[in-house]
């Protein structure tokens, strides 16, 4: 199990409202509110000075999570996940006629494909996305195909 999958595993979830933001000489102090029905009983019994790792995610009316992911950032994010798979792996060793024996060799060719230098590029090359979905649903109809 990595690290993020462990995280995952033994976070606590609820929800809290900012109440307050302060600074002092050690950094800043940020003081939520909690409901009591909410509050992870853990947290309750944790000692003054214990250290978390926190992920928060605003909250709209609808309890849906805010924030604008673009979508480039998306497809930054899938070229990586996708460069990992050995599925995908196979796949762009078939369509660029070269072994492809690990993610970083992978993410080599898939660049190279896309013409370009950095996955970060999928941000503002409207191209470069257009290609990698091209890939992306001729990997996934290659899939399909191979899985019956």
């Amino acid at each position: 199990m990595n690290e993020a999958d462990h995280a995952r595993q033994v976070a606590m979830n609820f929800e809290a409202v900012k109440v307050r933001l302060t600074q002092s000489k050690d950094g800043y102090i940020l003081q939520l509110s909690i409901h009591p029905n909410e509050v992870p009983e853990p947290l309750l019994r944790a000692w003054v000075g214990t250290r978390y790792m926190c992920a928060l995610v605003e909250l709209a009316d609808d309890n849906q999570p805010t924030g604008d992911v673009s979508e480039g950032e998306r497809m930054i994010k899938s070229a990586g996940i996708l460069c990992q798979s050995p599925e995908f792996q196979d796949y762009m060793s078939q369509i660029t006629q070269d072994f492809i024996a690990d993610t970083k060799q992978c993410a080599i060719s898939l660049r190279a494909i896309l013409k370009i230098e950095s996955r970060t590029e999928l941000k503002t090359n409207a191209e470069a996305r257009n290609r990698f979905q091209e890939i992306r649903q001729q990997f996934e109809a290659f899939e399909r195909q191979k899985n019956g």
